[in-house]
């Protein structure tokens, strides 16, 4: 979990203060 510190001109969904979690789910190659 993180909290967003900045975002780019693009980033409509989320705001600086925000709190988020990330999940990285790697593809197998398949």
């Amino acid at each position: 979990m993180g909290v967003v510190q900045e975002t780019g001109p693009g980033v409509a969904r989320v705001r600086p203060g925000d709190h988020v979690a990330l999940f990285y789910v790697p593809s197998s190659g398949f």
